[in-house]
């Protein structure tokens, strides 16, 4: 069993390869059901797509350092990036019951990360954005 495992990555959204590598490694490892393996691969597909396509200018090399902890029931996972400083919590919760055509464009990636994490919260400091998500294993 692997309680913790980290992994920087590249702001190349050609890392997300590498990111759903090491989240199938983690969940093989710890025999992590496939409910939380889909909610880990959405919420991270979600996030850091837009941490490395909105947080840095594509012509510049930057890190983003993420890690995976299970602690009891709990498993923690933490996303530090030092893009401008960003908290995706204040955006407006998207009308997820209006018409297609009436809804505005964007919000839905962290409604998903919302729907699928126990907790999801956003810190700034030494300046770098700071998100921190729970997932309960079990159901109960």
């Amino acid at each position: 069993m692997a309680l913790e495992t980290k992994l920087t990555i590249g702001n190349d959204l050609e890392e997300l390869d590498r990111v759903h590598a090491w989240v199938e490694a983690f969940q093989a490892d710890n025999a992590l059901s496939a409910d939380v393996a889909f909610a880990l691969t959405l919420s991270f597909d979600e996030l850091l797509t837009n941490i490395i396509s909105y947080g840095y200018p594509t012509d510049v090399q930057h890190a983003v350092w993420i890690s995976m902890r299970i602690v009891g029931e709990d498993l923690h996972i933490r996303i530090e990036d030092q893009a401008a400083p960003f908290n995706p919590l204040t955006a407006e919760e998207p009308d997820i019951d209006a018409p297609i055509e009436e809804r505005r464009i964007g919000g839905l990636g962290i409604h998903f990360v919302r729907t699928v994490m126990d907790s999801v919260e956003y810190q700034h400091s030494d300046g770098r954005n700071i998100l921190l998500l729970v997932k309960r294993l079990s159901s109960s």
